[in-house]
């Protein structure tokens, strides 16, 4: 994928994960899907520190739900 799409991805994954934040709550298990989509564009576009902050984002969600 090129950059711009990892960018376009990128941003239609966080308007997703704002979206669901809104409608149930930031920290709720919904956000789970929108947060692991993020991690892996971010992991698809070499872009590991971030992947990784989301994937431990994403780990914590699960063990508090």
């Amino acid at each position: 994928m090129k950059t711009r799409q990892f960018a376009d991805a990128e941003r239609q994954f966080r308007l997703a994960l704002e979206y669901v934040e809104g409608m149930y709550g930031k920290g709720s298990a919904e956000s789970g899907s929108a947060i692991f989509a993020l991690a892996s564009c971010f992991k698809d576009a070499g872009r590991t520190a971030d992947a990784l902050q989301q994937f431990k984002a994403l780990y914590d969600l699960t063990l508090a739900t």
